[in-house]
Protein backbone atom coordinates (compact mmCIF):
# COMPACT_ATOMS: atom_id res chain seq x y z
CA UNK A 1 0.00 0.00 0.00
CA UNK A 2 2.89 2.35 0.87
CA UNK A 3 4.42 1.69 -2.09
CA UNK A 4 1.82 2.16 -4.80
CA UNK A 5 1.17 5.11 -3.08
CA UNK A 6 4.32 6.36 -3.29
CA UNK A 7 4.17 5.50 -6.77
CA UNK A 8 1.22 7.65 -7.54
CA UNK A 9 2.66 10.61 -5.48
CA UNK A 10 5.61 10.73 -7.79
CA UNK A 11 3.71 10.46 -10.84
CA UNK A 12 1.47 13.19 -10.00
CA UNK A 13 4.84 15.22 -9.57
CA UNK A 14 5.55 14.87 -12.35
CA UNK A 15 2.60 15.62 -13.84
CA UNK A 16 2.46 18.64 -12.08
CA UNK A 17 6.26 19.74 -13.51
CA UNK A 18 5.60 19.35 -16.86
CA UNK A 19 1.85 21.09 -16.27
CA UNK A 20 3.84 24.26 -14.68
CA UNK A 21 7.37 23.88 -16.71
CA UNK A 22 5.11 24.22 -20.04
CA UNK A 23 2.63 26.71 -18.58
CA UNK A 24 -0.04 24.61 -19.52
CA UNK A 25 -3.66 25.70 -18.95
CA UNK A 26 -5.89 22.06 -18.96
CA UNK A 27 -9.29 23.82 -19.13
CA UNK A 28 -8.27 24.40 -23.34
CA UNK A 29 -8.69 21.54 -25.02
CA UNK A 30 -5.32 22.10 -26.93
CA UNK A 31 -3.39 22.33 -23.93
CA UNK A 32 -4.73 19.04 -22.65
CA UNK A 33 -3.74 17.52 -25.92
CA UNK A 34 -0.18 18.84 -25.30
CA UNK A 35 -0.45 17.46 -21.42
CA UNK A 36 -1.44 13.96 -22.22
CA UNK A 37 1.05 14.00 -25.85
CA UNK A 38 3.97 15.18 -23.05
CA UNK A 39 3.05 13.05 -20.05
CA UNK A 40 2.66 9.79 -22.00
CA UNK A 41 6.20 10.93 -23.38
CA UNK A 42 7.47 11.17 -20.22
CA UNK A 43 5.97 7.46 -19.02
CA UNK A 44 7.47 6.01 -21.94
CA UNK A 45 11.03 6.69 -21.51
CA UNK A 46 10.65 6.30 -17.80
CA UNK A 47 9.67 2.88 -18.07
CA UNK A 48 12.78 2.83 -20.98
CA UNK A 49 14.92 3.88 -18.74
CA UNK A 50 13.99 1.84 -15.62
CA UNK A 51 14.33 -1.15 -17.88
CA UNK A 52 17.90 -0.10 -18.81
CA UNK A 53 18.77 0.19 -14.79
CA UNK A 54 16.86 -3.38 -14.08
CA UNK A 55 19.01 -4.95 -16.81
CA UNK A 56 22.05 -3.63 -16.05
CA UNK A 57 21.20 -4.52 -12.17
CA UNK A 58 20.48 -8.38 -13.49
CA UNK A 59 23.32 -8.56 -15.25
CA UNK A 60 26.24 -7.31 -12.98
CA UNK A 61 27.98 -9.84 -11.34
CA UNK A 62 27.08 -9.92 -7.66
CA UNK A 63 29.20 -12.51 -6.42
CA UNK A 64 33.08 -12.43 -6.17
CA UNK A 65 34.98 -14.60 -8.65
CA UNK A 66 35.63 -18.60 -7.48
CA UNK A 67 39.42 -18.05 -8.36
CA UNK A 68 39.96 -14.97 -5.81
CA UNK A 69 42.53 -17.39 -3.88
CA UNK A 70 41.07 -16.16 -0.27
CA UNK A 71 41.64 -12.78 -0.98
CA UNK A 72 38.41 -10.67 0.14
CA UNK A 73 37.22 -13.58 2.11
CA UNK A 74 35.69 -12.62 5.40
CA UNK A 75 37.75 -15.31 7.94
CA UNK A 76 35.92 -16.71 10.25
CA UNK A 77 36.13 -15.26 13.47
CA UNK A 78 35.54 -17.28 17.34
CA UNK A 79 32.13 -17.24 18.52
CA UNK A 80 33.04 -16.90 21.99
CA UNK A 81 34.14 -12.97 21.41
CA UNK A 82 31.13 -12.17 20.50
CA UNK A 83 28.65 -13.99 22.47
CA UNK A 84 30.77 -13.35 25.65
CA UNK A 85 31.01 -17.21 25.87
Amino acid sequence: MKVSMVIFKLLFLGALFIISNQDLHLIDSSERGVFIDSYSFWLSTLFLHGREVTSFVVKFEWLPPKDMGGEGVIPKTDDKIFYGG
